[in-house]
């Protein structure tokens, strides 16, 4: 026990911070410059002394390394110290050292030297690098657009570091010069361009963002581009992600779609309303589609005039919301929609008005249905709506088109007359069972008697 309690005597008495600060004292210049280095790493605040003393040796590295580690340990005790060191100091490098040390202890009384020594090109990397890390910690506007400029240094450790200190000045003249370090070669710099991006909370940088983590092919890179995404989008996005949507990217487009509906609601209504009504095909899209998740009357009008839409695609959109809406008073803006020249406009008009399931649109589903020179695709849906409305008075129909030449429109008519549960049906429907040519119809035939007959 004695000798334990010894050799932990011995541990106290000679601790590392004792053991350095005695060499930075008494050692060999080369010893010295070590000492100094390892109490700023060590970051102690009783090497402060020995080490403000340490910025008047004679050799130049000691006095560096000595200043570099007053910043380091962050003691704002050794301010005047520093101060009183850059007076006299006649070597640029320390210089340098000394003020970039002030940075570190928030001092700004050096920042011309913090930004002379990140435009510097003939110095180590390193230096430079920590100059725009400290012009970050200051968030002096001074410091602005040296840092702006350093995104475009040859050097990737200076542009990274300018780009992470961007995030930390906090001034939103940075927000576009880093939206374009988004899509810098190197993906460290995309990264760190993200995570400042995120940081500064600026949601106009929300289309760049995305396009950038939608084609960016490093895991890390990306990562921080999604995350910023997620401190940036809220409903207070929802219209610049609705700009998003202009974006000739597919896939950009997907992902604005996708966090839109993430945030819409029926308080959403009014204004995808005004979307609705955009010159841009892309965003009416969208809007038409989207209204129709919502029960809300206000957009009955809106949706109604977008059947006359020029682009097909909203057009059908609006078809289709407005029979997941399901009021009746679209019912002859829907029927009037199928007579529409472009045949995907009336399959959805059609398959809306069965939806909405009124005795009114039984006419029209059956003159769809059995128009020989109609689409097969709107007389396949025509049949399937008239099973919607529920009305038996449409089995003459149907039974018609048990008989027609499209296997498809066989198939929705007999799907239509399960449902409908007529049982004189039975041996037209037992016919399709033993007849038909193809196999799906025989066996939804045979799914539908039973259904009737249970």
């Amino acid at each position: 026990m004695g000798v334990v309690f010894a050799i932990g005597l011995y541990l106290c008495a000679f601790s590392p911070v004792d053991k350095f600060m005695d060499d930075l004292v008494h050692g060999t210049p080369e010893t010295r410059v070590v000492a100094a280095e390892k109490l700023g790493f060590l970051g102690d605040r009783q090497a402060v002394g020995v080490l403000k003393d340490a910025l008047g040796d004679k050799y130049p590295d000691v006095r560096d390394r000595s200043a570099e580690a007053l910043g380091k340990i962050g003691h704002r005790g050794a301010i005047g110290a520093l101060k009183e060191a850059l007076a006299v100091e006649e070597e640029q490098p320390v210089k340098y050292s000394i003020a970039i040390a002030l940075g570190r202890l928030r001092d700004v009384s050096a920042i011309s030297l913090i930004i002379e020594a990140l435009n510097d090109k003939e110095i180590e990397i390193l230096r430079r690098r920590d100059a725009a890390s400290v012009l970050g910690t200051l968030r002096d506007r001074r410091g602005l657009s040296p840092l702006i400029s350093g995104l475009r240094d040859s050097d990737v450790n200076v542009r990274v570091a300018c780009a992470d200190a961007l995030g930390e000045i906090r001034y939103t003249d940075g927000v576009k010069p880093l939206e374009e370090s988004l899509f810098d070669t190197s993906p460290e710099v995309r990264f760190a361009a993200a995570r400042s991006l995120g940081r500064l909370k600026e949601r106009e940088a929300i289309l760049s963002l995305v396009r950038a983590f939608k084609t960016d092919p490093n895991i890390k890179a990306s990562s921080a581009m999604s995350a910023a995404l997620n401190i940036l989008i809220d409903k207070k996005a929802i219209p610049i992600l609705v700009e998003v949507i202009k974006d000739e990217n597919e896939d950009v487009r997907q992902y604005a779609e996708e966090r839109l509906d993430e945030l819409v609601d029926r308080s959403s209504v009014p204004f995808l309303i005004e979307v609705a009504r955009s010159p841009e095909a892309n965003l009416r899209l969208y809007a038409v589609k989207t209204l129709g998740r919502f029960r809300d009357n206000s957009s009955l009008p809106v949706l109604e005039d977008a059947l006359g839409d020029e682009d097909v695609g909203v057009a059908s959109a609006a078809a289709i919301s407005l029979g997941d809406l399901g009021y009746k008073s679209s019912i002859p803006a829907l029927i009037s929609a199928t007579g529409k020249e472009e045949p995907s406009i009336r399959k959805f008009a059609a398959e809306a008005l069965g939806k909405i399931g009124d005795q009114t649109v039984i006419d029209t589903l059956m003159g769809l249905m059995m128009n020989e020179e109609e689409e097969w695709g709107v007389r396949r849906v025509s049949a399937r709506a008239l099973g919607s409305v529920g009305d038996r008075a449409v089995t003459p129909a149907l039974l018609e088109a048990l008989r027609d030449a499209d296997w498809e429109t066989r198939y929705f008519a007999v799907e239509a007359l399960s449902w409908l549960g007529d049982r004189s049906t039975l041996n037209a429907l037992r016919f399709r069972v033993e007849n038909d040519s193809h196999r799906e119809v025989r066996e939804t035939a045979k799914l539908a008697i039973e259904k009737i007959m249970d």
